[in-house]
């Protein structure tokens, strides 16, 4: 199971690459879509854990094969 939470996807290499209220509200979008569970642990500080739905591991092949054509299409205009 692929598991995240909102500071590790803000944070990447040491660089914030998100705003993590940006980042939370495009998330909450994605669990009304079935897309992401939300899982909130009752910690100090509280913590909450994002994972992908089967529904979205699906919906994940779609996206590895949009960026196979796009590259292959790039190729193809790189090559006009």
């Amino acid at each position: 199971m692929i598991v995240f939470t909102v500071r590790i996807l803000c944070e990447f290499q040491g660089r914030r690459i998100f705003h993590a209220d940006n980042l939370t509200k495009e998330l909450r979008v994605l669990e009304q879509y079935g897309l992401v569970h939300r899982d909130v642990n009752r910690e100090v500080p509280p913590k909450v854990e994002y994972s992908l739905t089967e529904i979205g591991k699906k919906f994940l092949q779609v996206i590895d094969s949009l960026e196979v054509f796009a590259n292959e299409y790039q190729d193809y205009l790189n090559s006009r």
